[in-house]
């Protein structure tokens, strides 16, 4: 295994069953399957390709906060379309930079134009975390001076 500090996004996702949906689906099915796996997230693929993602987010704000039946919304009503997504030769520390600067807990790994996973917040370690806030104080520094 590599340093937890140079780990990149292909290490994270490499041996993950890739948890999807089509858009056709109901939001309960996606629920269904993301407890089913334990996971807080579902990618939504249509015709083979990434077309948004489904989170617990979504979940409360598309669809318990609007008081939506689960069984009868469809997922391409309540996902997020389009979402950002990062390139499976990103770092770990890349990942994190990009959740943290578009405020998201996953983020859907392209090869190209392939799925090839999801990261998600508690995918990071100790030491990729500590060097996270170290960068983030050093920009706060900057900023104060």
């Amino acid at each position: 295994m590599r340093a937890m500090a140079s780990r990149t996004v292909k290490d994270i996702v490499a041996d993950q069953d890739l948890l999807w949906i089509g858009p056709e689906a109901s939001v309960l099915d996606a629920v269904t399957r993301m407890d089913g796996r334990n996971v807080a997230a579902v990618l939504v693929i249509e015709n083979g390709a990434l077309a948004g993602i489904f989170t617990e987010r979504d979940l409360l704000k598309r669809v318990v906060a609007k008081a939506l039946d689960p069984a009868r919304t469809r997922i391409s009503t309540a996902m997020t379309a389009s979402p950002v997504t990062i390139p499976l030769d990103a770092n770990a520390l890349s990942a994190m930079r990009a959740m943290c600067r578009h405020s998201v807990r996953h983020l859907p790994v392209m090869d190209g134009t392939r799925i090839a996973g999801i990261v998600s917040l508690r995918d990071f370690v100790g030491r990729e975390i500590s060097e996270f806030e170290r960068e983030r104080e050093i920009q706060d520094q900057l900023w104060e001076g």
